[in-house]
C-alpha cells in the first residue's frame, strides 16, 4: 500500500501496516475515516472543489480495493 521502510521505522508502526497491507475492513477503516474527515474539513471550499476532491477519493477507493474478498 506504501513504501513500508519509510513507514516501518516509526515505532510501534507494525500492527498498522499488517492491517492496511491485509486489505480486510481494517484497512477500509484506515482509508475511510481520514478520507472522511478530508471531506469535513473541506466543507467551506466551493461545492466543485468539495465534489472533486469526493470523486479522486472515491476513485481511489475503487481501484484499491477492487477485486478483494470484500
Amino acid at each position: 500500500m506504501f513504501i513500508e521502510p519509510l513507514v516501518s521505522i516509526i515505532p510501534g508502526s507494525t500492527a498498522v501496516i499488517t492491517q492496511i497491507n491485509a486489505m480486510g475492513p481494517a484497512s477500509v477503516a484506515w482509508y475511510a475515516v481520514p478520507s472522511l474527515l478530508l471531506l469535513a474539513g473541506h466543507r467551506r471550499q466551493k461545492a466543485a472543489v468539495t465534489a472533486l476532491l469526493d470523486a479522486a477519493l472515491l476513485n481511489v477507493r475503487v481501484t484499491m480495493y477492487n477485486g478483494t474478498a470484500l
